[in-house]
């Protein structure tokens, strides 16, 4: 999917849940931070995101490149 054709939807999901695109890029890149230094190792990035958020509320949504 284009991303011209993404946004829009984004931008519904983003007032659905009443994110700010800010903050929602922002965890974005905290994600991908985590994702590159661990080497992008399917079972060590799953355990580091699991231990960041394991009791707390989180909402994870996307299939971005």
């Amino acid at each position: 999917m284009k991303y011209s054709a993404w946004e829009p939807i984004y931008e519904e999901i983003l007032k659905d849940f009443g994110f700010e695109r800010e903050k929602d890029e922002e965890a974005a890149g905290i994600a991908y931070e985590i994702l590159r230094s661990k080497g992008n190792k399917g079972e060590d990035v799953k355990r580091e995101i699991e231990r960041l958020i394991k009791g707390k509320e989180a909402i994870i949504c996307g299939n971005a490149p």
